[in-house]
């Protein structure tokens, strides 16, 4: 998606990914169409990640976030764990000086089809909408 991002004009595009083999994927796909100077490719944990960057202030417009739900043993809870953890950390940055996601801006959460997140209590995310395709479903917030 953030390829996708950069192909209709966005500035920069930061990936986080814990699979050596997506991270090849994700420079290859730069290079491809020529986008490496405006993508940050980091191998690692994502929950690290991202309090390394609330520690600098960085801020983004648009997070997409797409846990590995396949993967989480094979179960909603799981994956629902993961997702849950992801929201809920996002969205207590955000009474922050310097939050994570800029004013205005937007979460994206890809999540496997059959796990709700609709009964996570959040703070300042709001659920504006879910869209669900064959066994995925997005999950849209706005802040």
């Amino acid at each position: 998606m953030g390829l996708e991002a950069l192909s209709r004009g966005a500035k920069q595009a930061t990936f986080i990914d814990n699979s050596k083999e997506s991270i090849r994927c994700i420079q290859e796909n730069a290079r491809t169409i020529k986008e490496e100077s405006h993508t940050k490719i980091i191998y690692g944990d994502v929950f690290d990640q991202l309090k390394k960057f609330a520690k600098e202030g960085c801020q983004y417009d648009i997070i997409y976030a797409d846990p590995p739900y396949e993967n989480l043993n094979q179960t909603s809870e799981g994956s629902l764990f993961y997702s849950e953890s992801l929201l809920k950390f996002i969205d207590e940055q955000l009474g922050s000086q310097v939050p994570l996601l800029a004013p205005g801006g937007v979460l994206f959460l890809e999540e496997a089809a059959n796990v709700t997140l609709e009964n996570i209590t959040l703070s300042h995310l709001k659920l504006k909408n879910t869209r669900r395709t064959g066994r995925a479903a997005l999950h849209y917030y706005t802040w």
